[in-house]
């Protein structure tokens, strides 16, 4: 019985330093990941699908392999095509959303090819548990070429050494607007319909916050050098001027450009008493003020300045001018409230005026500005 218990003594001693086998010790060791997890935080989620998006898309830059870090991208590649695509996101949001089961892997990077501008990188790994391989390519990285070489479709690149030829790409700032694009690094335009953005509230763009009146200016003073012609008046300034006329009356625009000065100009002659007097008027769209002047061959007879109120005026419901200022000769002394009478007479001719122009040369933003302006409607 002694004997026994020596002999099975032995046994015990001889299978205690016998070795564990590798498999059993490895299965203990080996750290897995699943598929899709591309952020390494230990789960499949809508974030990792974004990921997984930008990147195939040329979105995402990390260290190593370019676009994903090796340890990363090997983890990618669910569909096993070889390259990491919006197919890979699609299986990772599906896996997000418990529509796939996720899969654990445990690669090991085997071989490995960091990007070049002159060739193709790749990253190869084995799964230590189930022996899956994925093998990933990704295409030629960007020559090193400035943004400003990019723009003039090459130059030297000072990774290859190379002077190379590229698709000229620009970095644009969009006016949408003018209708233009143009790169800040090169100037180059490219041009398309643009176009305002007014709400039927505001006469104010959404885009650039420019008032739609500034927009009919430009239209205007481009229309009055177009149409008009150039001239010099009594005191020497320099004018643009276009007028319409029938047998009685003079109506058109006149610009100064010295001093950015647009006014509709209007004027008509009657006889009074064997003698012609003249009266002209001046108003300002953007003011929406008005200058009337009356005048003979021999002398000024009288000038006021009056602000308007065009709905006042159309609607008859208050006083639609205010005469602010008023000179005269003392003939004309009492004649301010007969003023404030021509000036309204004037203005609201004029702005029927500026409506009919808009909308025989085809002013873009004539509703706008006409139709549901309550300054014009």
């Amino acid at each position: 019985m002694k004997k026994l218990s020596l002999i099975m003594a032995a046994l015990l001693c001889f299978l205690s330093v016998i070795p564990v086998s590798a498999s059993e010790t490895a299965s203990e060791e080996i750290k897995t990941r699943y598929i899709c997890d591309a952020n390494g935080d230990g789960a499949v989620t809508a974030a990792d699908a974004r990921i997984i998006l930008r990147h195939s898309v040329g979105l995402i830059y990390t260290e190593g392999f370019g676009w994903m870090d090796y340890n990363d991208i090997i983890y990618c590649d669910a569909d096993k095509s070889g390259a990491i695509d919006a197919a890979d996101a699609r299986v990772a949001l599906r896996t997000a959303v418990k529509l796939e089961e996720a899969q654990g892997r445990a690669f090991t990077i085997t071989d490995s090819l960091n990007p070049s501008c002159e060739y193709e990188a790749y990253v190869k790994a084995v799964c230590s548990l189930t022996g899956d391989t994925v093998n990933i390519t990704v295409a030629k990285n960007p020559h090193d070429l400035s943004q400003e070489q990019i723009c003039a479709g090459g130059g030297y690149c000072s990774v290859c050494k190379k002077t190379v030829a590229v698709t000229p790409v620009h970095d644009f700032d969009i006016d949408k607007c003018q209708g233009v694009k143009r790169c800040i690094y090169c100037r180059y335009e490219e041009h398309f319909k643009g176009g305002h953005e007014y709400s039927s509230s505001s006469l104010i763009c959404r885009e650039c916050s420019e008032s739609v009146y500034d927009e009919y200016e430009d239209f205007l003073i481009g229309f009055i050098k177009k149409n008009g012609e150039k001239i010099s008046d009594a005191s020497g300034r320099t004018a643009y001027i276009y007028e319409e006329s029938d047998e009685y009356f003079v109506v058109g625009l006149i610009f100064y450009p010295d001093e950015n000065g647009l006014y509709v100009y209007s004027g008509m002659a009657v006889d009074a008493e064997g003698e012609i007097v003249y009266n002209e008027s001046y108003f300002s769209m953007r003011q929406m003020k008005i200058e009337v002047i009356s005048y003979t061959e021999e002398a000024l007879l009288a000038n006021s300045f009056a602000r308007v109120d065009v709905p006042l005026l159309k609607n008859g419901t208050g006083n639609g001018v205010t005469v602010i200022e008023y000179w005269s000769v003392p003939e004309f002394q009492d004649q301010k409230e007969q003023y404030g009478i021509i000036s309204a007479s004037m203005a609201l001719m004029s702005c029927a005026w500026l409506k009919d122009l808009a909308e025989r040369t085809d002013f873009t933003y004539s509703d706008i500005l006409f139709s549901n302006n309550p300054e014009f409607r």
